[in-house]
């Protein structure tokens, strides 16, 4: 990825743009580019030489997690992230995982242990639950890292 220049942009290439990343893209023909063009239309943007026929669209960023620091974080953040309405705010909710290697295997979280939880015949640390483990939704089971 690089800053603007005035070096043919090439399509495929990342470039940063006030700190947002963009993909340049061939324009298609009901879209031709005049210019730079983001995706709220054509932009002339003379920063940019020779970049006719490109589009620029902005690149979505994969979320980061990491495993959770305890079991107070994993309750909060699966409360937070799934808000359930049928439990009250100080009881414990009902936490269901899926092993990733399998579709259908799925384990009831019932019990919590100071670096880990207690699933089926395994108790897995908080680091194999965010490598092995999603939660029934597909999400990763661990803290989303906010930079």
């Amino acid at each position: 990825m690089r800053e603007i220049s005035t070096e043919k942009i090439k399509v495929g290439e990342h470039v940063l743009i006030d700190g947002v990343e963009y993909m340049a893209n061939r324009a298609d023909i009901e879209f031709p580019c005049k210019g730079c063009a983001f995706e709220n239309g054509p932009k002339p943007c003379p920063d940019f030489i020779e970049c006719n026929g490109l589009v620029f669209e902005k690149v979505k960023k994969e979320p980061k997690y990491r495993p959770y620091n305890d079991v107070e974080e994993m309750i909060a953040d699966f409360k937070e992230r799934f808000k359930p309405k049928d439990w009250p705010s100080y009881s414990m909710p009902l936490i269901w995982v899926r092993l990733k290697s399998s579709t259908n295997a799925t384990y009831f979280v019932y019990g919590y242990l100071p670096n880990g939880v207690a699933i089926g015949i395994v108790r897995p640390s908080f680091l194999v639950l965010l490598e092995d483990y999603t939660y029934l939704d597909g999400s990763p089971c661990g803290k989303e890292v906010t930079e």
